[in-house]
């Protein structure tokens, strides 16, 4: 349910921010109200520990190496990252 008190001070603020601000504040509240996914537990983890032989072991770091040391920002906030001269960069907020 939302607060009457809140949602007049989120509308408030909302009207004063430009056009491009607007989709990044309708992003970020659109990414609150998405359920969080629950990864595994350590005990669900220590059931399988040990259970790969070397070779598999190796090809799994390989392949993490290779491709999960990437940053691969959640679909809503890829026009926040864009490299600089992109037609669809948005300006970083200042560092408080």
């Amino acid at each position: 349910m939302v607060q009457p008190a809140i949602k007049e001070q989120i509308l408030s603020d909302l009207s004063r921010l430009s056009p491009k601000q607007q989709e990044r504040a309708a992003a970020l509240v659109h990414d609150l109200a998405m359920p969080q996914l629950k990864g595994a537990s350590v005990e669900d983890l220590m059931t399988v520990a040990g259970t790969l032989d070397d070779e598999s072991a190796r090809e799994m770091m390989e392949a993490i190496e290779e491709g999960c040391e990437q940053v691969d920002p959640p679909r809503n906030y890829r026009h926040l990252v864009e490299p600089a001269g992109s037609p669809r960069t948005v300006a970083r907020p200042a560092a408080r």
